[in-house]
């Protein structure tokens, strides 16, 4: 975080230094209106970059800074035609909803455990088998 604060500092002295009043006798680096406007943009730029990476505190595990990010886990639907069902149970008795297509991300709200059956809460009265989809895990590097 200090890192930032000093990043932050620098680039805001940089504005500060280059597009704030000057004294009459002053040089000016860059004379085209052009050159400014293409500087400040790229102090802009900085600025923002150096404010949106903000670090996880140490001492918070991986799991609590996902959980705090990302209000759900997503997954990716694994086969074609996975069915969607309005509660958990037996598939053989039961009539789909809808279908969901590959290569598709759901977000899961819950684990259902029915029997041996692992189950996913994807929406209101919306559930697919855990068979149907692969867990998305963050990039470590992400939270």
């Amino acid at each position: 975080m200090t890192v930032n604060l000093y990043l932050m500092t620098f680039v805001l002295a940089l504005a500060l230094l280059w597009f704030g009043p000057r004294p009459a006798l002053a040089v000016r680096i860059v004379s085209s209106k052009r050159a400014r406007h293409w500087a400040l943009g790229l102090v802009s730029l900085v600025t923002l970059l150096a404010v949106s990476v903000a670090p996880v505190r140490a001492d918070r595990t991986e799991a609590d800074a996902v959980d705090s990010i990302l209000p759900f886990r997503y997954a990716w639907v694994k086969h074609d035609e996975s069915p969607v069902y309005e509660a958990p149970g037996d598939p053989a008795h039961m009539t789909p909803t809808r279908m969901l297509h590959s290569s598709m991300w759901v977000s899961t709200e819950r684990e259902v455990q029915v029997g041996e059956d692992v189950w996913y809460r994807i929406g209101e009265e919306a559930y697919v088998q855990a068979s149907h989809l692969w867990m998305a895990k963050p990039s470590p590097g992400m939270v």
